[in-house]
């Protein structure tokens, strides 16, 4: 920015904030472009050309001018959203003398006739405690059932020692045979599934003078068609002269601190705290409203909702007034 000594001077801004930063065409006002190209209007004390702002600092979120405003920038809200799936943590398809025909995070190695050892790339997450399925083939003809199974006390986070057996329909030990078997486990692991950023396209939350109009007070220029905040914010207003005129048009005491989703338009909004738990809402035109012609400017429901339908004449303690300059 130049100050009224003709001296320029740099403003470091933190990323994703900013774009541009200047004062306004009209020089009543400091304007700033953010990262999604929406222009936001911060008006100015008074339009004296010899008093340009001397101070301006940022810190965090807040920009500091140096009548001691101060302006909440837009920041960046990210949503993630996350769930827990179950995923194949192993396995592996094994010949009858040992040879790994296919692998996922795991190895086997024959240590003896039916028996394997079953090593894990990487320890399993829930210790030694997790499930493991088995299968084995088997011929058709002789159809002596192939019963694999994990050795007593060998399951660990690292792997396990199997036994391939076959029954006998006796009464002893089954005897141990190499045979074609395979094994699955699984495990758990939470995944994003969504992530979205928003930045809010509306303007921003000031303290101080910064949403108190510099016109004159004027209701014979622009007449209130319409105004609604409670499903939907909704105003209408129109120019009832043959003259083109630069206006603002000054929303006092709502509920809400924001207009969601509010129209573009020749317009900038700003908003105040009144710090009493309402907020004002000052409109300013950036090019001049044509001769009898109107304007709506619309939005979603604010939060929380207001208490007009649509009326020209706004349910208290919502007050609409129009300026002109």
């Amino acid at each position: 920015y130049t100050d009224e000594e003709g001296t320029d001077t740099a403003i470091a801004l933190p990323a994703n904030v900013l774009t541009t930063l200047a004062i306004g065409a009209d020089g009543n006002s400091l304007d700033y472009t953010d990262e999604l190209g929406a222009v936001n209007n911060i008006p100015l004390a008074d339009n004296d050309a010899t008093n340009e702002i001397q101070t301006l600092s940022i810190s965090g979120d807040q920009l500091t001018i140096s009548d001691g405003n101060t302006v909440t920038l837009p920041q960046p809200t990210l949503t993630v959203t996350k769930e827990t799936i179950g995923y194949v943590f192993a396995a592996a398809h094994t010949l009858a003398n040992g040879t790994n025909s296919f692998n996922i995070n795991s190895s086997v190695t024959r240590t003896g006739t039916g028996r394997y050892t079953v090593a894990f790339t990487t320890a399993h997450p829930n210790g030694a405690s997790y499930d493991i399925t088995f299968g084995a083939q088997e011929d058709l003809v002789n159809r002596d059932s192939r019963l694999v199974s994990v050795v007593t006390g060998t399951q660990t986070a690292n792997g396990f020692d199997v036994m391939v057996a076959t029954g006998d329909n006796g009464t002893t030990a089954d005897p141990l045979v190499d045979e074609v078997w395979y094994f699955n486990t699984s495990a758990t692991k939470e995944v994003v599934t969504d992530v979205v950023q928003f930045v809010s396209l509306l303007g921003v939350s000031t303290t101080g003078s910064s949403a108190t109009p510099i016109g004159n007070p004027d209701s014979s220029i622009l007449f209130l068609d319409n105004f609604a905040d409670r499903n939907t914010f909704s105003m209408q207003y129109r120019n009832t002269t043959g003259t083109a005129t630069d206006y603002e048009v000054l929303i006092s005491n709502t509920a809400y601190s924001t207009i969601p989703n509010v129209s573009s338009g020749n317009y900038t909004i700003t908003t105040a705290n009144n710090a009493d738990g309402t907020y004002n809402h000052l409109i300013t035109s950036t090019a001049p409203l044509a001769a009898y012609t109107n304007i709506i400017i619309s939005g979603n429901q604010p939060s929380p909702a207001g208490d007009n339908y649509g009326t020209q004449n706004p349910a208290a303690p919502v007050t609409v007034t129009f300026y002109t300059r």
